[in-house]
């Protein structure tokens, strides 16, 4: 059960890097990046929290109201998540919400970030990846969505704005 509110989202401060201003359409009209242009999904699965930034989400585990800057793909603790386009690993890190992230920077400067991996074992900054490559596994490391499901937490930032994964990813 998915529960959104219609309750205007507040931005945060820039600089948290989670979230931003929904561009996708923008990127689209200007010609900077076409949708659909990631090569595969991160891993199969259904999407169990949709990308939001227009309307507030209800987040079990905060017991709160919020955004969502990327999807929550479903899939079991330990499935393999891959790259989804060709580019370089730009980082690696922990982070309080949304655990073991790794972040991918396409070819065409699109940022792909991966969240609540098991470790971050398996990639390394200054890496080189391909469409398909593995970059980790899902693990249970995101405290602010450790009440769903086993699930990859994945944004697209396209000039460091959160834009829709599912604008991006090509169609199932």
């Amino acid at each position: 059960g998915e529960q959104v509110s219609d309750v205007p989202a507040e931005q945060p401060s820039s600089g948290d890097g989670l979230l931003g201003e929904d561009v996708s359409a923008n990127a689209a009209a200007s010609g900077d990046a076409a949708p659909h242009s990631l090569a595969c999904w991160p891993l199969e699965g259904q999407v169990l929290t949709a990308h939001s930034l227009d309307a507030l989400i209800y987040q079990p585990t905060l017991g709160v109201y919020a955004t969502h800057a990327g999807i929550d793909i479903a899939g079991s603790a330990g499935q393999v998540v891959v790259a989804c386009a060709d580019g370089e690993v730009v980082r690696c890190w922990r982070e309080s919400l949304l655990g073991n992230v790794v972040e991918v920077r396409g070819e065409d400067g699109v940022i792909m970030r991966y969240g609540n991996l098991a470790s971050l074992d398996q990639a390394s900054e200054g890496m080189s990846v391909s469409a398909g490559d593995v970059l980790g596994a899902i693990g249970a490391s995101a405290m602010s969505e450790s009440l769903l499901e086993p699930h990859l937490h994945f944004e697209v930032l396209v000039d460091g704005q959160s834009v829709s994964p599912e604008d991006w990813l090509p169609m199932r």
